[in-house]
């Protein structure tokens, strides 16, 4: 599956599935509350896939698709790469070998689209369980995701100890869960849980003057 990182987890007990958003409720005498059906939070479900064809995927897996069905996120991070002495700024998956898949009802159809894609391997946690990320592992990736898919350079600083602060940027959602960081390459190793599982990922920064 590529170079992504497992740590084996604690298991999270008492996790909570899908919500159901409900509006305010009524004042005694007020309008008749909407006979419609309330709706449902778009979940995210994790889809494995070869890696290196996950932008292939996505775009033949798309040829398959209902308007509607949903929409694909595939998370990525910028990050310094040196090459040959030189550094340049760079933008890679964020876990190799994975795409997210969000909406509000997973169908049928959907489910048998998304195999159809170049490259498709399983569902998260298996094919046979197919299920949303959990309350907690949601609320997560829907904040490493607010900015937007490509995921940019943190601003940081060191203290006296060499103690990473996050003054801005992705990674000051996320600074308790730093697990290792790599000074000279602008990198932060970050911890996620979907599906009972850590997964690491690197997320990138860049050093600030300590007068900040």
């Amino acid at each position: 599956m590529g170079d992504l990182t497992y740590m084996h987890g604690e298991a999270r007990g008492g996790d909570e599935g899908p919500s159901t958003q409900i509006g305010p409720d009524h004042a005694s005498g007020a309008a008749p509350l909407d006979p419609r059906p309330s709706i449902s939070r778009r979940e995210f479900y994790v889809i494995a896939v070869k890696t290196g064809v996950e932008g292939r995927y996505i775009r033949s897996a798309e040829g398959f698709l209902a308007p509607g069905d949903g929409r694909f996120v595939w998370p990525r991070r910028a990050l310094n790469i040196r090459k040959g002495g030189v550094w340049s700024e760079t933008v890679a998956p964020l876990y190799p070998g994975y795409v997210f898949w969000e909406t509000r009802e997973l169908s049928d159809s959907a489910i048998m689209a998304l195999r159809k894609g170049l490259g498709f391997l399983k569902f998260l946690p298996d094919n046979y369980g197919i299920a949303p990320l959990n309350r907690r592992e949601h609320g997560l990736f829907a904040e490493l995701i607010d900015g937007g898919e490509i995921i940019r350079k943190s601003s940081v600083v060191f203290d006296e100890n060499n103690r990473i602060r996050v003054i801005d940027g992705p990674l000051r959602r996320f600074e308790g869960r730093i697990v290792k960081v790599d000074r000279r390459k602008g990198r932060a190793k970050v911890a996620l849980t979907f599906h009972g599982r850590t997964m690491l990922a690197d997320l990138g920064f860049e050093v600030l003057e300590k007068s900040v």
